[in-house]
């Protein structure tokens, strides 16, 4: 977890305004990612989670992207970036269904303000929340998992 808040720091350091966010719904709550094909005690396959992560990325391949999310936004001068990264393990539900999960960490940075930044993550993170379920990848919430298997941010 540690490398994770390392890489973020590093990729973001240059940026003038950074915002970072575990997923959630769109009622708020926090989600895990099943990952697909993938079985508990088992390493997922890399191609697996390569696919995951590029299916999440897909809505930001495009150049004009920021201008969805951020109120105001100049091509010609302003940036903006996103990462989704987080950390993987299995996970079980209430229910006792056991499953591979990542708890996908979105981060945002942009040379825009502070403010505009945070708003723009939540239209971002919820953006993400689409793609994952528009790209048949489960989302599972927090709150229904068992204590003692949830996710450490």
């Amino acid at each position: 977890m540690r490398l994770l808040l390392w890489l973020f720091l590093w990729v973001f350091a240059a940026c003038s305004h950074t915002a970072i966010s575990p997923l959630s719904d769109p009622q708020g709550n926090l989600v895990v990612l099943e990952v697909p094909k993938a079985r508990p005690g088992k390493e997922p396959d890399s191609k697996v989670l390569e696919k995951v992560f590029s299916d999440l990325a897909k809505p930001f391949e495009t150049r004009a992207w920021p201008l969805q999310h951020f109120q105001e936004f100049d091509l010609s001068s302003d940036h903006a970036e996103v990462l989704v990264a987080g950390p993987m393990g299995d996970l079980e539900t209430l229910s006792g269904r056991s499953f591979v999960g990542i708890l996908p960490l979105v981060a945002l940075r942009s040379n825009q303000s502070a403010e505009s930044t945070e708003n723009a993550l939540r239209s971002v993170a919820a953006e993400i929340h689409r793609q994952a379920l528009r790209s048949g990848l489960r989302s599972v919430r927090v709150d229904d998992l068992k204590e003692e298997k949830k996710p450490k941010a």
